[in-house]
């Protein structure tokens, strides 16, 4: 039996041919599938692996969501209500604070005005662009549960500039503070105040960087050492164009000093008094200036001299000569060499 069906096995296109299978075609066409029930199950199934799964969990977790956002954004024992600014005058300190009160309200959906959630380094980046008084940001300290304090180093007034057609009062990294007329220019700074000269420079605007921190360190390093090593007071310091490679500083009683644009101060500050020590009161009387610019060594120029024939004054800190002999004055310098 079993090899004869073998032998004649049944043509598939036969069922094609019974009732039973057209219908069943029929229905599958006709076919609509129903709405996926998966992203129920899902959130259901992930609320049970998280605990919470029955009715009374959910609602705890509903208090606390709510109570988180009280404390975020319902001013509360956490909202800050106490700002202390150090390190600046009283006018500025008004100003921060101002400031503060303005970052704080205006990034209420960060809810920075909570103390928890207060950004510092957001807080300080504001600061310094909306304040061009602020330096630095030195710190900022939350002090919970309910107080700020912001630590910071203010831009001083330090530089008085003096162009060709225009004068300006400049911070201490070289931004300028502010125009001064033209007509109230003068030899004398103005109070605990660099006075730089440049005649070649480009006009600036208030804000814009004038010169750059490192040469105006070199300005100021330069007046402390005449100041504080020397019984001179400085007057002025003057330059003919910002890219000169040389300084000239001028002194109250009218001596003229020549610096390096980068000078050794370390140096100086042993060489100079040493040399300034080995003048005569007359030699003094009748200096015109004395050169500094190449290391080590210190030129003089006196008065009614030749000048274009300086004399060279070797400078030892260490073992500074005792027999002195100028070959063309009659000066007590150390080792008086023509150049």
């Amino acid at each position: 039996m079993l090899l004869n069906k073998n032998k004649h096995p049944r043509d598939s296109r036969v069922r094609f041919q019974h009732s039973r299978f057209r219908k069943e075609l029929q229905k599958a066409r006709g076919y609509k599938r129903t709405p996926s029930q998966i992203s129920e199950n899902f959130l259901k199934t992930t609320l049970h692996k998280i605990g919470l799964g029955s009715y009374t969990a959910k609602i705890i977790a509903g208090v606390f969501l709510l109570l988180l956002a009280y404390l975020a954004y319902i001013p509360n024992f956490l909202t800050i209500q106490h700002i202390t600014v150090v390190g600046a005058t009283p006018e500025e300190q008004a100003t921060v604070h101002s400031e503060i009160e303005t970052y704080l309200h205006s990034n209420k959906l960060l809810a920075q005005q909570n103390i928890f959630l207060l950004s510092k380094n957001k807080l300080s980046k504001y600061l310094l662009t909306n304040d061009t008084k602020i330096l630095f940001v030195e710190k900022i300290e939350k002090k919970y549960f309910n107080s700020l304090t912001i630590t910071l180093t203010p831009r001083a007034e330090t530089y008085e500039l003096q162009t060709q057609f225009t004068n300006y009062i400049l911070y201490q990294d070289g931004i300028v503070s502010k125009k001064i007329p033209i007509t109230e220019a003068s030899t004398t700074p103005l109070a605990n105040m660099v006075l730089i000269k440049i005649h070649n420079l480009k006009t600036l605007e208030i804000g814009q960087n004038a010169l750059p921190p490192g040469l105006l360190n070199n300005f100021l390093a330069l007046q402390n050492l005449i100041n504080k090593n020397l019984p001179l007071t400085t007057a002025y310091l003057e330059m003919t164009e910002e890219s000169s490679p040389d300084i000239d500083l001028f002194t109250t009683s009218g001596y003229k000093f020549l610096f390096d644009k980068n000078p050794d101060i370390q140096k100086l500050r042993a060489q100079l008094p040493l040399l300034w020590s080995k003048m005569s009161e007359s030699q003094k009387k009748s200096l015109y200036y004395i050169d500094m610019r190449i290391p080590d060594r210190g030129f003089i120029c006196l008065k009614n001299t030749a000048c274009t024939v300086d004399y060279s004054v070797e400078i030892s800190t260490t073992s500074p000569p005792s027999n002195l002999t100028p070959t063309t004055t009659t000066s007590s310098l150390p080792t008086i060499n023509p150049k």
